[in-house]
């Protein structure tokens, strides 16, 4: 009996039947069975109102906004950008796009001149909207009465020189953004400024600041070129001082005046002389033994600060080190004292941890040296 070939489409049926059934068995499937539906896709939705904070001023009505959508616990990756504009009730709404596995808005608005950031919070699946006030300020070249609300320095011995890292609260009592004065070198107008001691080299920029871009040093003056908005504004900053014969003055004067100064400094490592200043009693804390010199109503262009005098730097290295917390690194860890400490006076303020330190016996009186 003779035998026929199958059709060519026959052919091309089997086989792609035979195809389907494998894909389905390497997918967990049987035959036949249904596929299973797509995971729904999560879309989020962000909120924005802006608020105006300069009495009497106009609305931010027609300012344009830029949500930047950003991915991960660190948000260091973007996903994209977003772009709107506010409307009659100086509000806009995004909706609409997709979260993934969570996402962070970072939003920006244009207003005056000035661009105005917040950080939204987390946007997930389980919580995928958010609503956000953003107070924005009309904006004002005439220079207003700023001041230091609290500038806050830790000293460190290390490796024959003194690492100095300052945190400090600038204040603008107004309610317009001040976008500077005089014109730097860069080009830009200057707003900040704060005097440094003599000498002070290698300035690490911390919080606060937007890079070199918009900040100089003239070897006496850290100047920070960027609209002071109404507020509080806490920059953070760090740099060397190179003792001559083992000796250094350390003076903070800046042309504002400062409500409080503090300066901390490692226990029984220098004879220290206060210049304008009073010595608290050493405080036993997670960095170690720490010694509190503190001045307060500072006025602008006073060189209240310490002489230090210790010709063997390295030795004091030394003593910090062995101090409480050091076989951890906490007793020379710069860092994580000027941070600790930091934080502290964030949340209480200087004068809250003076009652906890121990009340001083005067406040701009100098005290004698100290071992």
């Amino acid at each position: 009996m003779a035998r026929t070939r199958p059709k060519a489409s026959a052919v091309r049926t089997l086989i792609a039947a035979a195809l389907a059934m494998i894909a389905q068995s390497a997918a967990g499937q049987s035959p036949g069975a249904p596929e299973a539906p797509p995971s729904p896709l999560t879309t989020g939705r962000l909120v924005v109102h802006a608020i105006q904070g300069t009495a009497g001023a106009n609305s931010a009505r027609g300012d344009a906004v830029r949500v930047e959508l950003f991915s991960g616990p660190d948000s260091l990756g973007s996903l994209g950008s977003l772009e709107s504009t506010l409307d009659e009730n100086s509000q806009t709404v995004f909706d609409g796009f997709l979260i993934g596995d969570g996402v962070r808005p970072v939003i920006s608005i244009e207003h005056a001149g000035v661009t105005y950031q917040e950080t939204g919070p987390p946007l997930t699946t389980e919580s995928p909207s958010a609503d956000l006030d953003i107070t924005v300020y009309d904006a004002t070249t005439d220079e207003p009465q700023w001041r230091l609300g609290s500038r806050q320095v830790m000293l460190t011995p290390e490796s024959g020189h003194i690492v100095v890292s300052e945190s400090v609260i600038v204040t603008n009592p107004g309610d317009r953004t001040w976008t500077g004065g005089e014109t730097a070198p860069n080009g830009k107008a200057t707003t900040v400024r704060l005097g440094l001691p003599g000498g002070a080299r290698d300035v690490l920029l911390d919080a606060g600041f937007h890079g070199w871009c918009c900040t100089t040093f003239d070897g006496a003056t850290l100047t920070v070129q960027m609209p002071l908005m109404p507020g509080a504004t806490l920059y953070r900053f760090s740099y060397i001082i190179d003792p001559t014969d083992g000796q250094a003055d350390l003076p903070f004067a800046t042309t504002a005046p400062t409500d409080e100064l503090a300066v901390f400094v490692p226990d029984e490592v220098w004879l220290i002389t206060p210049i304008e200043m009073s010595a608290l009693s050493a405080k036993e804390t997670e960095q170690g033994r720490l010694r509190m010199f503190y001045a307060g109503n500072v006025a602008p262009r006073t060189a209240a600060g310490l002489h230090i005098d210790s010709p063997r730097v390295e030795q004091a290295a030394a003593t910090v080190a062995q101090t409480p917390g050091a076989a951890d690194g906490g007793g020379a860890d710069i860092a994580t004292t000027a941070i600790t400490i930091g934080v502290a006076l964030a949340v209480v303020g200087i004068g809250a941890l003076i009652v906890w330190w121990g009340r001083r016996s005067g406040d701009t009186s100098p005290a004698e040296p100290q071992p």
